[in-house]
């Protein structure tokens, strides 16, 4: 009826029998019931599942949660339209922003007669390459026109409103540096003496955030930390950790024992993902450690002056007493400075 109407009408699709006149009820069919019928339409549309005003509105939001850009994800959902009142009426559906619908447009009906219920798809359009929060607007309009039905009946009838809304993330960023993208950290521990204690080197891990914000860049997990190669006198100290926000950080240190002559590189592979969410992706960074072991050190030569004498006592005691460290005075080369090394000092100060 509406083609028909329109070819009626229309200089370009009749240009031998066209009337330049159309039907109003064909292109207003929401007419019909105030001049055919009667004043009182009492229709009222709302959405199922919606929260209801005393005017005939009601409003639903489709929350489909929060994604990582790039995942695959459903934003559609089927939305049931209720028709309340035994007269019939037309509706029209709009849509704005991202919102989508499967049903817009002003000829929408419901039957006269009886209650009714229309279903209709909506949901989000967007690019899922592009962080942000999306979001859009579908307004459901009663377009009857009759005033006298009662409170939220006929032109009574307040909007209907659904929001379908979406969070994207950018993915985590996990780096060495809070300032910039840095993948790769080498820490040169320099040189120590056989048997000598490696002290705590500190590094951090950060979660950058992206250039869309930190609100919008996904949290960071660390799975795992794995040292190639597995044999190593080295040891990082820090927790595996979930949820890191963007701009935060985590302290970790790298300290070992020099047990081994020699030059060695340890590459410390740390298994990073964004946090568990649809779209969510791995990241590794890796941190090169090296340092060098010498024998550079005479055993209970422990004030330095190049022999091992009763000069040597004393520090000796003083490092017993403290708990300190000193490789001279780790006769037995076991990693600590106690007891068990008294007897192989006085060897040493004996020349047995």
């Amino acid at each position: 009826e509406r083609r028909r109407n329109h070819t009626i009408y229309s200089n370009a699709f009749n240009p031998q029998y066209f009337t330049n006149n159309r039907n109003a009820y064909i292109d207003r069919p929401e007419y019909l019931w105030s001049i055919y019928v009667d004043q009182q339409n009492d229709s009222m549309i709302t959405i199922n599942g919606g929260t209801n005003s005393g005017n005939g509105e009601s409003s639903l939001v489709l929350d489909f949660g929060t994604a990582i850009v790039g995942a695959t994800i459903s934003t559609n959902q089927t939305v049931t339209l209720n028709k309340n009142g035994l007269d019939g009426t037309y509706y029209s559906i709009q849509v704005f922003q991202d919102a989508t619908s499967d049903a817009t447009g002003f000829n929408n009906a419901f039957r006269t007669g009886a209650t009714d219920i229309s279903t209709l798809n909506a949901g989000l359009e967007f690019d899922p390459s592009e962080p942000g929060i999306k979001n859009g607007l579908i307004v459901i309009d009663n377009l009857d026109i009759t005033t006298q039905g009662g409170v939220g009946r006929g032109s009574n009838d307040g909007n209907d409103f659904i929001v379908p809304t979406l969070t994207l993330l950018d993915h985590a960023n996990g780096s060495f540096s809070g300032s910039i993208d840095q993948d790769i950290q080498t820490l040169d521990l320099g040189e120590f003496n056989l048997g000598a204690p490696i002290p705590a080197t500190p590094f951090q891990i950060h979660n950058l955030g992206s250039a869309f914000g930190n609100e919008l860049t996904a949290r960071l997990d660390l799975l795992s930390i794995e040292a190639i190669p597995a044999q190593t006198s080295l040891a990082i100290n820090g927790p595996l950790f979930e949820n890191m926000l963007a701009g935060g950080s985590e302290n970790f240190s790298v300290t070992g024992v020099a047990d081994e002559l020699g030059n060695f590189t340890t590459n410390f592979s740390f298994q990073l993902a964004d946090e568990d969410l649809p779209g969510a992706a791995s990241q590794t960074i890796t941190l090169s450690v090296s340092y060098e072991v010498v024998n550079s050190s005479t055993l209970g030569d422990i004030n330095g002056d190049g022999t091992v004498s009763l000069l040597d006592v004393a520090p000796f005691i003083d490092l017993l007493v403290s708990g300190g460290f000193q490789t001279e005075a780790d006769i037995n080369q076991d990693g600590i400075v106690n007891l068990t090394d008294v007897g192989p000092f006085v060897d040493l100060l004996t020349g047995s």
